[in-house]
């Protein structure tokens, strides 16, 4: 029997009933297992990149549940993956099953709320005392399919119990973290972006519009859709001679309003542009926004256009 072989196995994750079954093989010749039971799990709901909560619901199948695997924290350090996801050599994963995956079922019951994960380990499933593990979640049901991943802390197994079990608690809040930071085609969103946006890291035009991919994200529209556009879609009357700008926005984002009077094709001088919704983004609590401009009406005819503040990449 090898010394320190490692105990080994593949998660999948489920939101709602949130527990999972973990089947593995263990042989170790030194350090002693634990003889109590032992948990594994989150408390707090984990997000995606974009703040949805993993993707898991009991009874769905495995190939649609987000993965969650577990690896050994070499000096007790956790090492960042390639651009594929592939563990760093130094981070060995757990060796799975026959079948190669592991997803959630209801040996450790519910959680709540939805996001979150158990596992519960016992007999020769339990890693032994002294073991210096982390989980690792991934934003889809398999390493391919992912692109942004969230680590737990490192935790060390050591047989203390609570209420008849040893429990460890951990806490992943998103997966915060891309692959591949690179922007292979310059367009200004990273790779693993593109890969969760569906568009081509390797072309600035996914969609082959006149937007390239990047001020597609910025915007809110779908870059694989050529006929997905931003535009200001609605003036209307409101009372008296305020006009009511509106248009499509995209929750969180930050807007102003524009206008001019100028001719849009001036070139010597061209257009003068004034902000004429205040001095203050304008945040958008849903898919359309309005703004009353007061005296929009009166001031003859003119031109509206809407800016957006580019957000932070994940």
């Amino acid at each position: 029997m090898k010394k320190n072989q490692a105990f080994v196995t593949t998660w999948r994750w489920k939101k709602g009933l949130a527990s999972l079954v973990v089947l593995g093989v263990l042989l170790w010749g030194g350090p002693v297992r634990g003889d109590t039971p032992m948990s594994i799990g989150t408390t707090n709901t984990t997000v995606d990149e974009f703040g949805v909560p993993l993707v898991g619901r009991d009874g769905d199948p495995a190939t649609n549940c987000d993965l969650v695997v577990i690896y050994w924290a070499s000096n007790s350090m956790i090492y960042f993956p390639d651009y594929s996801g592939n563990p760093d050599p130094r981070n060995p994963q757990l060796e799975p099953p026959s079948n190669g995956v592991w997803y959630i079922g209801s040996l450790c019951g519910p959680l709540a709320p939805s996001g979150t994960f158990s596992a519960c380990l016992a007999g020769t499933n339990r890693p032994t005392v002294d073991s210096v593990l982390f989980v690792r979640v991934f934003n889809a049901p398999t390493l391919a399919a992912a692109s942004y991943f969230g680590d737990s802390q490192v935790f060390t197994v050591n047989g203390s119990t609570y209420e008849g079990k040893e429990a460890v608690v951990l806490n992943i809040d998103k997966t915060r973290y891309p692959f591949d930071s690179r922007d292979n085609d310059d367009d200004g969103l990273k790779n693993s972006l593109e890969k969760s946006l569906g568009t081509n890291p390797d072309d600035p035009h996914s969609d082959t519009d006149t937007v390239n991919d990047w001020e597609e994200w910025v915007a809110g529209t779908d870059g694989t859709d050529p006929n997905s556009y931003f535009i200001l879609a609605r003036i209307r009357q409101g009372e008296g001679d305020e006009a009511v700008v509106g248009w499509d926005s995209l929750a969180g984002r930050n807007y102003k309003v524009w206008y001019t009077d100028d001719p849009l094709d001036a070139t010597d001088p061209t257009p003068e542009w004034i902000v004429v919704s205040g001095p203050d983004w304008i945040t958008a609590d849903g898919d359309v926004m309005e703004i009353g401009i007061p005296a929009g009406l009166s001031i003859g005819r003119g031109h509206f256009r809407i800016q957006v503040d580019p957000p932070p990449q994940p």
